[in-house]
């Protein structure tokens, strides 16, 4: 299988990954969770809001799509 990781637009469609997606692109999303998610603390502790509420969205597809695996 392809190592790519498809852009996760919605919790159906991180379910849907998820359930198909390979043990390399599971380990990805775990690694691309946690860079989201200390970017997010970075820009919320610099009040930039919009931009952190972006990447926690982008951090919680990631730990849904590897939960549904």
């Amino acid at each position: 299988m392809e190592n790519r990781i498809p852009t996760l637009k919605s919790t159906e469609d991180a379910h849907a990954f998820g359930k198909v997606a390979s043990k390399k692109q599971l380990e990805k999303l775990q690694v691309l969770r946690e860079i989201y998610s200390r970017a997010f603390d970075r820009l919320f502790k610099k009040d930039l809001l919009n931009p952190a509420i972006v990447l926690a969205t982008k951090a919680q597809l990631c730990r849904e799509a590897v939960e549904s695996s």
